[in-house]
């Protein structure tokens, strides 16, 4: 593969995570997406438990997997070493797209903040003007724009930077390719 069929292979990749991960503040939010993490429940609470769970499992085993060491020397056998980490997001992207429209709703309540947690943030996209307005909404908006600014910062689309992740041998990023650090310089 080229470098630039590399560069273009992982901004396509990325954008399907970007893409999922859009799509995941609406289902876990409960807005906008077709599907939601709550809701009625549509099959019964066994099955449900079964899917889901199968779902969950499907996802952690495929995440965690691919991350081993093991498996990356393995794999970059098949895959480029440049688009391991590409190929890695793009397959925990597309299982967790399947996540979220396989996911059958258990039905009910299982959390909600009450009394004092419930501080206006004004973030609420489901109220209308001059409706209450939930914390847990806003804390939530606030906490998936500062999850997706963080990892920006500590390693953005940087393969040599995430912590030695993008070379498959578990070491510190490396300092040496073309003189260039993302890692700022200790002073």
């Amino acid at each position: 593969m080229s470098r630039i069929a590399t560069f273009i292979y992982g901004l396509l990749c990325y954008a399907v995570f970007m893409a999922v991960t859009t799509y995941g503040i609406g289902f876990i939010g409960g807005f906008i997406t077709p599907t939601q993490l709550d809701g009625a429940p549509s099959v019964s609470l066994g099955q449900a438990l079964a899917i889901d769970l199968g779902l969950l499992a499907l996802f952690a085993v495929q995440h965690s997997g691919m991350a081993r060491p093991a498996f990356k020397r393995w794999w970059t056998r098949i895959v480029p070493e440049p688009a391991e980490r590409s190929t890695y997001v793009l397959l925990s992207s597309v299982l967790l797209a399947a996540l979220f429209a396989w996911w059958q709703p258990l039905g009910g309540v299982i959390w909600e903040a009450q009394g004092w947690a419930r501080i206006d943030t004004g973030l609420n996209l489901r109220d209308g003007p001059g409706e209450a307005r939930s914390s847990q909404n806003g804390m939530s908006h606030h906490g998936h724009a500062f999850r997706l600014l963080a990892r920006r910062m500590l390693n953005g689309m940087c393969g040599r930077c995430s912590g030695g992740r993008g070379s498959g041998r578990g070491r510190p990023p490396s300092r040496r390719a073309a003189g260039r650090s993302c890692w700022p310089e200790r002073s």
